[in-house]
């Protein structure tokens, strides 16, 4: 599109097909799949939590989650496909899922007197292991995707990137980043 609108002159159009027709086309819908995604889960959370204040919390990590995966790609070469933004849109549900383990935890703490600094270190404490065992059993279910061949591998591949290294960064946002902003937060 840039070198057509520096060296063509005149009434020239031009078009894409397949796979970059997919890609520009799902761009645009990405952001905003992405955006009304955030506002659904944070008022799903509201709902459960009957607060606006303990789902921001979660919400506020769930996008630091995406710089991993989005890196990766780089690194590994790949591109910002369909196929990473609905691997990117999974590692959301998870971000979230790992985030609520804590916050959860810490607010019913919170409800039986604990005062919040006691309960959200008590809430990492016995939260840990499940993250953790849901994370790594995660990762090893993902790896057949990244080292398979065959048909559709370059797709398998951008989704099992994007999985392997979000989750693995979601982990360990949700033990150190998930605990700062609760403690920001609920003063």
């Amino acid at each position: 599109e840039k070198i057509s609108e520096e060296k063509f002159e005149g009434n020239f159009k031009i078009d894409f097909k397949g796979q970059s027709k997919e890609y520009k086309k799902s761009t645009r819908q990405f952001a905003f799949l992405f955006i009304v995604s955030l506002l659904f889960v944070y008022l799903v959370l509201c709902a459960q939590f009957e607060s606006f204040k303990f789902p921001l919390i979660i919400m506020l990590s769930v996008p630091l989650t995406l710089l991993a995966p989005l890196f990766s790609i780089l690194i590994f070469g790949n591109s910002l496909n369909i196929f990473s933004q609905i691997g990117l849109i999974i590692l959301m549900g998870i971000a979230t899922k790992n985030g609520i383990l804590i916050v959860e935890f810490a607010r019913q703490l919170k409800l039986l007197g604990k005062n919040s600094y006691d309960s959200l270190l008590l809430a990492c404490r016995k939260r840990f292991r499940p993250i953790i065992m849901t994370g790594i059993s995660t990762v090893v279910g993902v790896i057949p995707l990244v080292i398979g061949s065959g048909a559709g591998f370059e797709s398998r591949l951008t989704i099992g990137i994007v999985l392997i290294s979000g989750i693995l960064y979601s982990i360990v946002l949700t033990l150190f980043i998930t605990p700062f902003f609760f403690k920001v937060i609920d003063k």
